[in-house]
């Protein structure tokens, strides 16, 4: 599945991206858990990530692979996503995220014990939210072994400075950033994807190798584009001038013979219409002289008129218009603004939602909002109703049990329950050992404050 804003092309070798490749081989079979490419829109990334997907399932090894691609989507929630992977894995599907987050942590300690790899390669990787890249962190095991689960993680520019919060310390990541190409690398480029380009004959008629690679700034996509639509542009051209050779002067020929016709028909009736005659109406200068401001108006006569030659003229009446009285200052009110009772109840209701807080903060997410951004808390339970949060809590015996709400697009707020805080990562992860069965079937993953502080202030407006 190729990215969302990638321009699709051949992925093309060159030495750089060569030895890329190479790394990521030997990566994804020996011992790392994440691997991050990073490179700008039309780079490159999804024909890597076709090739290293072609490259893996052809290699001879003696861990049995297992490969999966999938493409992010701006704006998917945890829940989406989790139930994406596990459809991907041919994994059960879940209640809840909490559950399928449960389902894969159960699915990597299995793919361990049976000595299997699987890989899953995905593309847009930017596009997923931090929760999202939190909750998925979170459930890898760290393995210096050739088998278990395995991210590689395509994405733009700098998305290592957001996902180096969510990797965890026993987590062993890799990034990598993709090459431009040379000059020469180019134009190699260019004559594999685009051979129509270089076998132009005038070669006047298109960039230079060195002005595309300096638009292009060296990034593949970008040149290809560029080139693609200076060749059509030159194709109009030369099809355009070929007309001109042929038809055009006669078509224009008939078409200005028609103009001039018509132009003519109509000069001949303007004439004949002026020579039936017209009649002339004169009016003495200063006849309808008004001293003061007034409205002409005019009425016909109220006698019949006949059938006779004589007609009757219009009637004139003159109505003189009276300015209105100015109102004097204390017939002016000086508050022009409704009050209460005059306005219907939902503007009266619209007016106080305006002026006051909409959203007031629990107890608990004020605490949360108290505390150090870089603790942890472990995530526990997640739910959009109300009663299925009351019968969680009813159930948990564990103290600093803490709830907050969290914005969701398109639907009512999410409402999620975490314990805490701890002190670092891995002290989250020891109490995540002791917690009680039915917060571990939960799915219980640890959580930075910090990702839980901006949850509570994008859902209260603070």
């Amino acid at each position: 599945m190729t990215g969302g804003h990638e321009q699709t092309v051949e992925y093309f070798s060159t030495p750089a991206l060569a030895g890329v490749l190479q790394q990521l081989k030997h990566l994804c079979f020996f011992g790392s858990d994440v691997l991050l490419v990073e490179g700008p829109t039309f780079s490159g990334k999804t024909a890597l990530k076709q090739e290293l997907s072609r490259q893996l399932q052809s290699q001879d090894s003696e861990a049995v692979l297992t490969l999966a691609c999938w493409s992010a989507v701006a704006g998917l929630e945890l829940e989406h996503v989790v139930f994406e992977l596990l459809d991907l894995l041919g994994l059960p599907k879940a209640q809840s995220a909490g559950q399928g987050l449960q389902f894969l942590r159960s699915f990597i300690q299995s793919i361990l014990s049976e000595q299997r790899l699987v890989v899953i390669l995905v593309d847009d990787a930017h596009l997923l939210s931090d929760e999202v890249l939190s909750a998925l962190l979170g459930v890898l095991q760290s393995s210096t072994a050739a088998y278990g689960l395995r991210f590689v993680l395509f994405a733009e520019p700098k998305f290592s400075r957001r996902i180096d919060e969510f990797i965890q310390l026993d987590l062993q990541a890799y990034d990598f950033h993709l090459p431009s190409f040379s000059v020469d690398e180019l134009q190699r480029f260019l004559d594999f994807s685009l051979p129509s380009f270089s076998d132009v004959a005038d070669k006047t008629k298109l960039s230079s190798i060195s002005t595309l690679w300096s638009h292009s700034k060296g990034l593949p996509g970008v040149a290809l584009c560029v080139a693609k639509k200076e060749l059509e542009n030159l194709q109009v051209e030369l099809a355009g001038a070929g007309g001109k050779r042929g038809f055009l002067p006669l078509i224009h020929i008939v078409a200005l013979s028609l103009l001039v016709a018509l132009l003519l028909l109509l000069f001949l009736y303007r004439g004949a219409q002026k020579e039936e005659g017209s009649v002339e109406i004169e009016m003495s200068p200063g006849q309808f002289e008004l001293e003061s401001p007034a409205r002409l108006l005019v009425s016909p006569s109220p006698e019949v008129v006949n059938d006779s030659a004589e007609q009757v003229s219009p009637e004139l009446v003159l109505v003189e218009l009276k300015p209105s009285p100015e109102p004097s200052l204390s017939q002016i009110p000086t508050d022009m603004s409704p009050s209460a009772e005059q306005l219907p109840e939902q503007a009266v209701l619209e007016f106080v939602s305006d002026s006051q807080p909409t959203m007031t903060l629990s107890d608990d997410e004020q605490l949360l909002l108290s505390l150090d951004g870089n603790s942890y808390v472990l995530q526990v339970f997640a739910a959009g109703e109300l009663a299925n949060l009351r019968r969680f809590l009813a159930k948990a015996k564990t103290p600093n049990v803490l709830s907050y709400r969290r914005k969701r697009s398109g639907k009512a707020p999410l409402n999620i329950v975490v314990i805490g805080p701890y002190e670092d990562l891995t002290k989250a992860k020891s109490a995540l050992k002791l917690l009680p069965e039915h917060f571990r079937q939960s799915g219980a993953w640890p959580k930075k404050v910090d990702l839980v502080q901006r949850e509570i202030t994008d859902f209260s407006g603070l």
